[in-house]
């Protein structure tokens, strides 16, 4: 894994060189159906400073999209992801995002995270991956946190929603780290849709991220610890 997300780093980093446009993430949806894709996302530079990234995916089956606001050199990524099953059959996916970081400076530093996931639909059902998780962010490759493991499930009896939350803090050193990723991979029913929200960020965050982990927090009407 960190081999991985090292070269999808170093391969933003070299495009957004050549291009001069600023840092580039890495988004890539993959489906159960036998959809598998990856896009290559500049960035648009914010007030606060932070980075905005954005894609929207269309497919017969389902629709993806992912909006994530990331700060490089404080490491900090937050992520609204929206997902919606248009098939008639349960559908796995695995949604993830990588951003770039220069990190060199940060050393040891706290950080704080938190995700919250919606679900909607008429007797829906959101569940973990076996063996997985529904959220985990990524250092390097490295997990940091990992958010509603396996055996979580989120459901819906009749037309309605259901929601959850959890944060996490911790401390790492982050001289030498390139990457900063996260990763979901969940179970969707059919007609279903669900609504990721929530980030990671070193300490002090930037105003973006802590947005995010504002809304994550503030979604839940019951809460879960890793």
């Amino acid at each position: 894994m960190k081999t991985c997300c090292s070269m999808i780093a170093a391969a933003a980093l070299a495009t957004a060189s050549a291009a001069n446009a600023g840092y580039v993430g890495v988004f890539g949806v993959t489906t159960s159906t036998g959809f598998s894709d990856s896009w290559s996302l500049g960035s648009t530079p914010l007030p606060d400073g932070s980075l905005l990234f954005s894609h929207q995916v269309s497919d017969s089956a389902f629709t993806a999209s992912g909006t994530f606001f990331g700060e490089p050199e404080n490491p900090s990524l937050g992520a609204a992801v929206q997902v919606a099953n248009g098939s008639i059959e349960d559908i796995t996916f695995v949604v993830d995002f990588t951003m770039p970081i220069d990190a060199t400076s940060v050393g040891q530093s706290d950080w704080s995270s938190s995700v919250a996931a919606s679900l909607n639909g008429t007797d829906a059902s959101l569940a973990a991956v076996v063996a997985s998780s529904l959220w985990t962010f990524q250092a390097d490759g490295n997990e940091l946190v990992s958010f509603m493991p396996y055996p979580f499930e989120l459901t819906v009896s009749g037309s309605g929603s259901d929601s959850a939350v959890e944060g996490g803090i911790g401390t790492t050193d982050w001289a030498g780290v390139d990457a900063l990723a996260l990763r979901l991979e969940f179970v969707l029913s059919p007609g279903a849709s669900v609504s990721f929200n929530g980030g990671l960020s070193a300490v002090p965050a930037p105003s973006a991220a802590l947005t995010l982990i504002g809304l994550g927090l503030g979604l839940s009407h019951r809460r879960r610890r890793r």
